[in-house]
């Protein structure tokens, strides 16, 4: 038997010791805390307990809303699938991760009985993920595909009533599909139950994409009241087009693909304006003017 330090407060106890009988430290956890040195120690001592549990349920609360995402938001990575599916399994696996992690920090003191919860826990998400990837999603998807043509002569116009409540109205191809000039008024997936956040086009089509000139208005929380007058281009904002926000802010200028694309002109609501240059939706520069036309500084 030999004397040693404690590694916590520093005082001499047995080796033989099972824990510190000076300050109870236990002597597994050291050993733990030498496998991970500062990240063990910060992940064990008990001080940290709710800093760890709160980071964890912020981890699993956003891993999976944006699993959420990737199953209802039809027009997330809508043009490239597999990377889609392949962040709706990882969501769901940092989510399955962290509620176990969890569970492990919440001291539930049989190892078994903890194993078991995490083990029904991830069965649980798996079973949900599984249940929409084989139900709901290609029920989402034939939400847009399967129409019913309420009105016209469903050949070279006519008015598309869709299976989730969406509707078109205007001209069509000898697919069926929107082309030529039409109106389409839509809900976002996850605001489908309030016809309150719907969102509108007004302009060209061509073979079911947005294509020409156009009017997009959006009443969908996160761009509510805003409105864009445009080019569109494969269904996507694409050449000369004005973005009016909702507090008055107005971009004019270029877009491509999407995204502010060569120089534009932003004017705040104040009156004030930037004549600004952007690269495939990322700032270049900008000179700042007040609403009388005297250049200032830009902040």
């Amino acid at each position: 038997m030999a004397l040693v330090k404690c590694y916590e407060c520093s005082k001499e106890i047995s080796d033989t010791a099972k824990a510190c009988p000076h300050c109870g430290a236990n002597k597994k956890k050291k050993e733990k805390y030498s496998r991970w040195n500062s990240a063990g120690r910060f992940w064990y001592e008990k001080e940290n307990k709710f800093v760890i549990s709160s980071l964890l349920v912020i981890l699993i609360v956003s891993s999976y809303y944006f699993y959420l995402v990737t199953v209802f938001d039809p027009y997330f990575l809508k043009d490239d699938i597999v990377v889609r599916y392949v962040l709706y399994f990882i969501s769901i696996l940092i989510c399955a991760l962290s509620v176990d992690l969890l569970i492990s920090k919440l001291d539930v003191r049989s190892s078994i009985k903890r194993k078991l919860y995490s083990f029904f826990i991830i069965i649980g998400i798996g079973i949900v993920g599984y249940y929409h990837i084989f139900t709901s999603q290609f029920e989402i998807s034939f939400a847009f595909t399967e129409t019913e043509c309420i009105s016209g002569d469903c050949e070279n116009t006519g008015t598309l009533l869709y299976k989730n409540g969406d509707i078109y109205e205007g001209e069509l191809n000898s697919n069926g599909q929107k082309h030529g000039k039409g109106t389409f008024i839509y809900t976002p997936i996850w605001q489908e139950t309030i016809d309150f956040f719907r969102n509108k086009y007004v302009g060209e089509w061509k073979d079911d994409k947005y294509h020409g000139q156009g009017t997009q208005t959006f009443g969908s929380v996160d761009w509510f009241g805003d409105k864009y007058v445009g080019e569109f281009k494969d269904g996507k904002k694409h050449g000369q087009g004005t973005y009016t926000r909702a507090n008055g802010d107005k971009y004019v200028g270029e877009y491509k693909e999407d995204k502010m694309h060569g120089q534009g002109t932003y004017t705040f609501s104040n009156g004030n304006y930037d004549k600004v240059l952007f690269e495939n939706g990322k700032f270049i520069s900008a000179k700042c003017f007040d609403k009388y036309g005297n250049e200032i500084k830009c902040e």
